[in-house]
């Protein structure tokens, strides 16, 4: 969220936040100064009928928008699934067009590598980080095709046990009804009280692990465009680094440096 004269205002309703942030700082800055951002993008998972994919990413929105994550909701889902149910993977020939398959592929994989390079970081084990996309991707598909909000006693950011059960008894609320996102509640059913806070599709993507993962594998792709981007608005020597941040000594996070020409 940000300030504006209107009130609070969600930052993903703006086109190129990040970008408009550096343009503006940018002019502002003497030559031979020094930018340092750390990149982890907003994702955008949108609509689009299965048939129209024919790449991976929108190069257009890419361009629009090079800091955010584009990508169409149906492909990142599938995609996901294959990467971390391989049983599913000879299913989706059964529906799917060629394109398609060979899109959900190519992110599958990316998907597949960086699960192996979380467990060598020590995120946890393939089987754990696997278990745990398989109940997201699930519960984001619910929330995809339902259009309704959930409640949940505990978010994608609580542990996989804490989670594990709470999609087990969670409550769908239709969009309609008056439960605000984001707000803790207790509801009353079939004569039970389930206590638990409001989820709706974005709300809950911007907590879970499903979200890092999409994110991370989109970096590659769109960095050329951030370079791009950086380049035509007065910086050179561009770089996107995978690294420890000096400033506040996170680990393997995007670092996107450049220099004021």
């Amino acid at each position: 969220m940000c300030q504006t004269n209107q009130g609070l205002k969600l930052i993903s309703t703006e086109k190129n936040y990040l970008g408009k942030c550096i343009q503006n700082i940018g002019v502002a800055m003497k030559s031979g100064a020094g930018m340092e951002i750390e990149w982890h993008p907003y994702i955008n998972l949108y609509k689009v009928n299965s048939e129209n994919i024919k790449s991976l990413y929108d190069e257009n929105k890419i361009k629009e928008d090079p800091f955010t994550a584009n990508l169409r909701a149906e492909l990142a889902v599938i995609a996901t699934e294959m990467a971390c149910l391989p049983s599913l993977a000879c299913d989706v020939t059964k529906f799917f067009s060629q394109n398609f398959i060979n899109c959900a592929s190519k992110l599958s994989e990316a998907i597949k590598k960086l699960i192996c390079f979380y467990e060598k970081e020590n995120m946890g084990t393939k089987s754990l980080l696997n278990k745990r996309l398989a109940q997201e991707v699930w519960l984001y598909r619910h929330l995809l095709s339902s259009g309704n909000k959930v409640l949940l006693s505990h978010g994608p950011s609580a542990s996989l046990e804490e989670f594990s059960k709470a999609i087990a008894c969670f409550i769908s609320i239709p969009m309609e009804g008056s439960s605000k996102v984001g707000e803790s509640l207790t509801i009353q059913k079939d004569g039970k009280f389930f206590m638990g806070k409001v989820y709706d599709q974005s709300y809950f993507l911007g907590e879970s692990f499903l979200n890092f993962i999409l994110c991370d594998a989109s970096i590659e792709y769109n960095s050329p465009y951030v370079k791009e981007f950086m380049q035509e608005n007065g910086f050179k020597d561009v770089t996107i680094e995978r690294t420890t941040s000096l400033r506040n000594g996170r680990k393997n996070v995007w670092i996107v440096k450049g220099v004021k020409a």
